[in-house]
């Protein structure tokens, strides 16, 4: 296995970065539903750990 090998393999994948992220206060996030654009919101994460999004509160 050359060098080049060896670092993509190191590398986690995109899966596995999403996954193991625990999302805080200031994260920024983008929600989209499924054939609906109009819920689309981007928004952050507030200080005590909630967002609100429309339809839900």
């Amino acid at each position: 296995m050359n060098a080049q090998a060896q670092a993509q393999a190191a590398l986690p994948t995109q899966a596995q970065a999403q996954s193991d992220y625990p999302l805080g206060a200031g994260d920024a996030l983008r929600i989209q539903v499924f054939q609906n654009p109009d819920l689309t919101i981007e928004t952050r994460v507030s200080e005590n750990g909630s967002i609100t999004y429309p339809l839900i509160g």
